[in-house]
């Protein structure tokens, strides 16, 4: 019942506010609500309005950081966790029309040798 009272109230009371918003809802959305694809062999993160030299990428230890700053000056961060089979001196990252695409290249298989014994 308080749910339904606080709805009904909200919605005239916060109108009146609406002129004096700072973000569209289409600039609230694009950092809200990502769209990330994540597959083998990479991750493409939108990130609209952003310059490279406002984004940085590092690997650690199995795990990706893409860190920076918006162009509302917001700042930003993700994470995750790579698998052991990609080559982390491989990686390579590329912005363009506010889409950041980081390729994951993997390691080459590992093949057994035989080693063998002198006497």
């Amino acid at each position: 019942m308080l749910t339904r009272y606080y709805d009904t109230m909200r919605s005239p009371m916060f109108d009146l506010f609406e002129p004096f918003r700072l973000l569209s809802d289409a600039d609230r959305g694009s950092y809200r609500q990502r769209n990330d694809t994540i597959d083998e062999d990479g991750v493409k993160i939108e990130l609209p309005g952003v310059k490279p030299s406002d984004v940085d990428v590092t690997v650690d230890c199995r795990t990706l950081k893409v860190t920076g700053k918006s162009r509302h000056g917001v700042e930003f961060s993700y994470s995750y966790t790579l698998k052991s089979s990609v080559d982390d001196a491989a990686i390579t990252a590329k912005l363009e029309d506010g889409l950041l695409t980081i390729s994951l290249p993997k390691k080459e298989e590992h093949v057994p040798r035989k080693i063998s014994i002198v006497s």
